[in-house]
């Protein structure tokens, strides 16, 4: 999707070159977004191993019981706050990929309207 991304940005950049800048600056920053997120996706599986996802939503579960505890006055981990915020940046982030995703795919949709109606 990234290719296709960057192939629309150039040819409304070639053809185009002095109009439709907001929809070039959406297109420049969705390509970012994915790139970007598609960079944190691989150090992800790299450092995660091979471990199945339902393995790591234990400890995901466990460290955000100890956070609550600790808020609640119980005594917890004092690493277990951030261990939590890890994990739910961690479970967040497919969410946000998923609607970068969107949003590429709509603008695509745009440039495609665009194109047609000349």
């Amino acid at each position: 999707m990234i290719d296709q991304a960057r192939e629309e940005l150039q040819n409304l950049e070639a053809l185009h070159p002095r109009r439709f800048e907001p929809l070039k600056l959406q297109l420049k920053s969705f390509i970012s977004l994915l790139e970007s997120s598609s960079h944190d996706r691989f150090y992800h599986t790299h450092d995660s191993g091979s471990l199945p996802p339902s393995s790591t939503a234990t400890t995901q579960a466990s460290t955000c019981r100890k956070r609550k505890r600790k808020r609640d006055g119980e005594m917890g981990d004092e690493g277990s706050e951030v261990s939590c915020g890890a994990a739910m940046r961690k479970k967040m982030r497919p969410d946000r990929v998923d609607a970068a995703l969107e949003r590429a795919r709509l603008c695509l949709e745009k440039i495609r309207e665009l194109k047609s109606s000349f």
